[in-house]
């Protein structure tokens, strides 16, 4: 049996409105109980798409995500679902599996962070943009970047359980150097280093964006050499202790013995960060 609760007030306002919020209900069997789960959606009628916000009760084992969306109740609607939306399946922890349809374009924010028992995901060729941290505290050891991939907003690989490994393609929009660290094909992003690295890293000077926890674990590391080029840097980008904001760290915890900034930015702090901005610490 499956239901359909959708809100809005007319139906007018319904396929006009750019954000309608939608909730499907579908029942499955889990350790053979019949379980019912309520999929919510944010769906637009006018571009006959849908974002996945969450499904509760939280999955488990293997979940396979709609590539679409069959609207009846009057409407008759197909929409395509094109967006996990942030944290959609946070704290999912015992979900094992998940099948991403190649209708989805974008992975957001913390989607599957703390799902400590997923150890297998597919990227689905058609992705194109990956948020923040979505695989925390999983258990995913290899992950293949699809050549539709464009961007990434941070080291995607940060906080997993074991070191994962990011596998690309030469058709791809990413490249690796020789010290195994990924950038962004013209080489003027840097999106992660393996937390294997060890020793001296010399970022080449094409270099304009260090990201969002680029360096995250990266222990083996003494010395980094940043060129003049960068202006942005990400949150965390070199928290090589591997201790997340916000969390205490041990006082173990290693740190770099030196950062070398070429830059110029304003308020850079006088410390083992010589000439470095204020992000570095």
């Amino acid at each position: 049996m499956k239901k359909l609760l959708l809100t809005f007030s007319s139906l007018a306002a319904c396929l006009t409105a750019s954000a309608v919020p939608l909730t499907l209900y579908k029942t499955n069997s889990v350790d053979g109980v019949d379980v019912e789960f309520r999929w919510r959606y944010d769906a637009d009628f006018t571009a006959h798409t849908a974002k996945l916000l969450s499904v509760m009760p939280k999955p488990t084992e293997e979940l396979v995500i709609p590539s679409s969306l069959h609207i009846g109740s009057g409407i008759n609607e197909t929409l395509a679902v094109v967006e996990i939306c942030e944290g959609a399946f946070e704290n999912a922890r015992a979900l094992m599996s998940v099948e991403i349809p190649s209708s989805i374009e974008k992975i957001g924010d913390f989607a599957f962070s703390n799902c400590t028992s997923l150890a297998s995901v597919s990227l689905p060729y058609g992705l194109r943009h990956i948020g923040k941290r979505p695989f925390v505290n999983t258990a995913i050891k290899e992950l293949t970047l699809p050549d539709t991939l464009l961007d990434m907003d941070g080291n995607i690989a940060a906080g997993a359980i074991y070191d994962m490994n990011l596998v690309i393609s030469d058709s791809s929009h990413f490249t690796y150097s020789d010290d195994g660290v990924l950038y962004n094909k013209d080489m003027t992003k840097l999106y992660s280093c393996p937390t294997r690295a060890e020793g001296t890293i010399t970022i080449p000077a094409s270099v304009t964006n260090i990201c969002t926890d680029a360096f995250f674990g990266c222990f083996r590391l003494t010395y980094l050499n940043i060129p003049a080029a960068v202006n942005t840097i990400g949150s965390g980008a070199f928290n090589v202790g591997g201790i997340w904001p916000g969390l205490r760290a041990p006082e173990s915890t290693p740190k770099l013995m030196s950062v070398f900034y070429n830059g110029d930015t304003p308020g850079a702090p006088d410390d083992i960060y010589d000439g470095a901005p204020a992000e570095l610490v």
